[in-house]
């Protein structure tokens, strides 16, 4: 059974190493993540839902499961592909952060992702349609899946 996670968007102002280093002390912070390659909210939850799967199912390719969900996001086999995609660095404008406990951390969301929280009824509703801009992406993760499982 999927875990609840809470999803925020946040646009990084200021000093993006004090950000990096505060959201690594944090103890509600299960991972955090350039969202310049993030195609959709879609991309992201399956992405999830996949990196536990495969963490409890020990299909894994990663060892923690922050690691898993970059690689699922990219669709990449390789672990450092996936991290260059996903990066925080001080190139970026946006990141996701993904939370075990509800309230935001950073207060600054960014427009168009409000806060999301992502249970098992979130993945009970997805609708991908043939003209979601995540198909490609998804199938390619999903062909990622299928080499391992």
């Amino acid at each position: 059974m999927l875990n609840d996670y809470y999803i925020y968007h946040i646009q990084c102002n200021g000093d993006w190493f004090k950000l990096k280093n505060d959201l690594i002390s944090h103890p509600d912070v299960k991972m955090f993540f350039d969202s310049r390659n993030l195609i959709c909210e879609e991309q992201l939850k399956i992405a999830i839902l996949k990196a536990e799967r495969a963490m409890e199912n020990k299909l894994n390719i990663a060892n923690k499961f922050q690691l898993e969900v970059m690689i699922q996001l990219s669709g990449e086999h390789q672990i450092q592909k996936a991290i260059s995609l996903f990066d925080f660095n001080e190139s970026s404008d946006y990141i996701v952060i993904l939370q075990d406990n509800e309230g935001q951390i950073i207060e600054n969301s960014a427009k168009g992702f409000p806060p999301l929280k992502l249970s098992q009824d979130a993945f009970n509703e997805l609708n991908i349609g043939p003209e979601s801009p995540c198909k490609e992406i998804i199938a390619k993760s999903a062909r990622l899946t299928l080499d391992y499982e």
